[in-house]
């Protein structure tokens, strides 16, 4: 699938307005549809560069194009999204 640069600033602009991640991963999957958003713990992540920083939560991009999905900085080979919240921000 791949996201684009506006794609990726409008996952922005609705993670910076999204009060909890619930809400993020709700109003990501209502702009992409069809594509999995998913949410955890930015501690889960923790030993993992995240592709974009946000005040309460970090994005990471899913490469689901092999057999194994793993994370991955291309825009290009993302089709999927994982939400990671910052304490404070369930």
């Amino acid at each position: 699938m791949g996201f684009s640069a506006e794609d990726l600033a409008e996952a922005g602009i609705l993670l910076r307005d999204a009060a909890t991640a619930v809400r993020a991963v709700q109003m990501l999957r209502e702009r992409f549809p069809g594509v999995p958003v998913t949410r955890a713990d930015a501690s889960d992540l923790s030993l993992e560069a995240p592709f974009l920083q946000y005040e309460g939560f970090d994005l990471y991009l899913v490469d689901g194009g092999s057999h194994c999905w793993s994370l991955t900085d291309s825009p290009e080979r993302a089709s999927a999204l994982v939400v990671a919240a910052h304490a404070g921000r369930k």
